[in-house]
This record gives structure tokens, C-alpha cells and sequence, in this order.
């Protein structure tokens, strides 16, 4: 749970929210969580961590209460350090992923883009520009004493630790109540434990490298052919590709798009094309006087351990004395409500943009592009380490297997 400041007012958001249940279940839960803190909205409690503190306000509870549909998602920005938290019920419910914080806007986009269902409507603050959403203010949200966080009910004592020094009978009745404790123990062990999450970041210059050994094994020139353009992302987001291949989300990949010249032949063109790109891509699509490839990179999403974070004063002098005397061009730049952003622009070979970006420490490579003029374009931002589940994290570092398989494909 974290507290995010919006229009000017603490909320309470990214709790842990389960089926609503009575007193002693719910002190349970609180205490296998480690989530002192709850409250209730609909059918839903939501537990909050020792971060929280009593007579918060719930983010989701108030938006609960504001719209008022069964279905629907909303992504509101903290007013200073640009977290966005996400929320969405289901058919009336919160989820258990119902109420996330994601650690910029881009984060939060990437989750919308596979949580978004026709029919289901979106709500952001107006600061997102958060395409087909509707604007909401928080401060035009309604709150109750209902919707304020309260400390959870304490399990009961054990008071057969009292009664072992009694009489016989007094004894009799400890053990009773042991065996009553020791099936309430079972009955908490049994509880589906908290997803593990872990704390992720992209490492530093990794996909300039991994994105130039890939090109050196993939060559992208094909007679008759014009190469559009070349791009290697962190993360890719890309909804033809995706559409074709779902399993892609959210990989590194290298995608090499072309465009037929003029005065070949169609039909000769689309089979030199097709025999150079199952040599060896991942997958492809020639329609036409178009053409794709894309073929997943080595990943670049690591564990991050924590340490120091430079100021954006300390990374932009690195930057401009690193990254000078390749760079023809170097912009900055801090959209809203998002982390500082660097955009680069220099000659070929990559390799010399590796060498100029991989010192500078709290940088990340969100993309390199190449648009054919004999130059690269790397975009990047300041280190912004966000919380994956770990299973997702341990997914996205198993290479995908080959498209048609019947693994990974949906």
C-alpha cells in the first residue's frame, strides 16, 4: 500500500483486496498479509499495509462509491512524482489485482492496453491524456467514514496457555480449545498467500548491445526492398505484432519493417522476402508492398537491488559529458506526470552509442531506432524501477518458444 497525493488530498491506494468475510476471518488475513490496516466496499475488504494508518481515505472505495457500474477502470496521477494508480472493478468487485501503483504513465498505459474490454469504461484525470477516457477529478469524490481505512480486528487469545497449570478439568477444556486454535492455524495455512512481487528496472545500456548482436546475425537488406525502419524495444507494445502473436507483450524485441521499391515485380518480390525472413525470425508478415519481421532479444528487465538514484542535475551532466561527443543531438525533456526523458541522436555503428550511454548510471534505453539515414535515435528516461509480479518477471525471462508450437501462443 503507498499513499498518493491527488488534487491536492492523501489517498490510500494498492491495497490487497479478497472476498468480504466475518471478524475472526478477516484478523486472520490481516495477520497472514501482514496488512493491519482494512476496509469494506460492496462484497469486497481491502487490507492495507503497516504503511497506511487509521481513517485514511480508499482511493478505490471512493471511486467505488463515484462511478457507481459494475465494470469499469480508472487511472489517476499522484500530483508530484508521477505514480499513477490504476483501479478497476469487475461485474461489482475489486479484483485482487483491482488496485495497483504503477511508477509512471507509460507503465500504466502498458497495463490498460491489456486490461481495456470494449464496453467497459475509462476514466483518468485529464493530465494522462488517456485516449477514449473520460475526465475525472478527485476532487469532486464524495467520502464517508465507511470508506476511511480502520485497524482489523485482533485474533482471539489463546487461552489454553492459561488454563495448562489448572485443575483436571480446567485442563480438559485448555485442550479444547488448543485443538480449536490449532484447526484455526490449518484453516489460516490454507489461505492463498500474497503474490510475491519483486522490484525491476531495465539495465542501463542492455538493449543497445543486445539489439546490435542481433542485427549482426539478422541482416535486414533484401534486393528490390527499401528497409523503412529498424527498432529494438524494452518492451514491446505493438498491436499488429500483438495481435498476431500475443505471447510478445511486453518482451525486448528487434522488428524491422520494409516497403517494396518501385519497378519490382509484386509477386517475385513478396518470395525473396518470404524466403529471407523465415531464415531466421521469429515471426513475419509480407502482405503486398509491406513487409515485418520481429524476433525476441536477450532480456534487459533486471532484478533492482536499490541504491542511489541521481538527481536529474547529476544524470544530465553524465549525460552531456558522456554522451557529447557521439550524440549530434541530445534533448531532454519531462513530460506530465512521468519521469525525465532523453532523447539521442547519432551516427552509425551502434556500437559507439554502447560505449558513449553504458557508463552513465541511472539511465534506461527504452528504444533504439534507426530510420535509414545512416544514424540512431536512442530513447531513454531516469531510472524508474517499478514492482512486477514475480511470476511475470520469471515469465518474461524464459526465451518464447517458436510461434506455431502450441507453446506461449496464447
Amino acid at each position: 500500500m503507498s499513499t498518493l497525493v491527488i488534487s491536492g488530498r492523501p489517498w490510500a491506494a494498492g491495497l490487497v483486496w479478497r472476498q468480504r468475510s466475518h471478524r475472526a476471518s478477516e484478523a486472520r488475513m490481516a495477520r497472514r498479509f501482514h496488512c493491519p490496516f482494512l476496509v469494506h466496499s460492496g462484497a469486497r475488504t481491502g487490507f492495507a499495509g503497516p504503511d497506511g494508518e487509521a481513517g485514511e481515505v480508499s482511493l478505490a472505495a471512493a471511486l467505488a462509491h463515484h462511478i457507481g457500474a459494475a465494470d469499469w477502470i480508472a487511472l489517476l496521477a499522484d500530483d508530484g512524482d508521477g505514480r499513477v494508480a490504476l483501479l478497476r472493478q469487475v461485474e461489482g468487485a475489486f479484483p485482487g489485482d483491482g488496485d495497483e501503483i504503477h511508477p509512471g504513465r507509460e507503465e500504466a498505459l502498458a497495463a490498460l492496453d491489456r486490461l481495456r474490454r470494449p464496453g467497459v469504461p475509462v476514466f483518468a484525470t485529464p493530465a494522462l491524456a488517456v485516449d477514449g477516457a473520460m475526465a475525472l477529478d478527485a476532487g469532486e469524490l464524495s467520502v464517508t467514514t465507511t470508506m476511511e481505512l480502520a485497524a482489523a480486528a485482533r485474533a482471539r487469545a489463546r487461552p489454553w496457555k492459561t488454563a495448562a497449570a489448572a485443575s483436571l478439568a480446567a485442563a480438559c477444556v485448555a485442550g479444547w480449545l488448543m485443538a480449536g486454535d490449532v484447526f484455526e492455524e490449518r484453516q489460516e495455512a490454507a489461505l492463498p498467500p500474497p503474490p510475491a512481487e519483486v522490484e525491476v528496472a531495465i539495465a542501463g545500456a542492455m538493449l543497445i548491445e543486445t539489439c546490435d548482436r542481433a542485427l549482426k546475425s539478422r541482416p535486414v537488406d533484401v534486393p528490390g526492398w527499401h528497409t523503412d525502419e529498424i527498432s529494438c524495444a524494452a518492451s514491446l507494445q505493438d498491436p499488429g505484432i500483438l495481435g498476431e502473436w500475443p505471447a510478445f507483450r511486453s518482451r525486448p524485441a528487434l522488428v524491422v519493417r520494409w516497403s517494396l521499391e518501385a519497378g519490382h515485380d509484386v509477386e517475385i518480390a513478396r518470395r525473396l522476402m518470404e524466403e529471407h525472413v523465415t531464415r531466421s525470425w521469429q515471426l513475419s508478415s509480407v502482405i503486398g508492398r509491406t513487409a515485418w519481421s520481429v524476433t525476441e532479444l536477450d532480456p534487459v528487465l533486471v532484478r533492482w537491488t536499490g541504491g542511489g538514484r541521481p538527481t536529474f542535475l547529476a544524470l544530465r551532466k553524465d549525460v552531456d559529458r558522456m554522451a557529447g561527443p557521439w550524440a549530434t543531438a541530445i534533448t531532454f525533456q519531462r513530460p506530465p506526470s512521468q519521469p525525465w526523458t532523453v532523447t539521442l541522436t547519432g551516427p552509425s555503428p551502434l556500437r559507439r552509442a554502447h560505449d558513449a550511454l553504458a557508463p552513465i548510471a541511472g539511465l534506461e534505453i527504452t528504444r533504439v531506432v534507426s530510420t535509414g539515414r545512416a544514424e540512431w535515435r536512442i530513447d531513454a528516461r531516469m531510472l524508474t524501477p517499478h514492482r512486477l509480479l514475480e511470476e511475470v518477471f520469471e515469465a518474461l525471462a524464459t526465451p518464447l518458444a517458436p510461434p506455431g508450437t502450441g507453446e506461449q501462443d496464447a
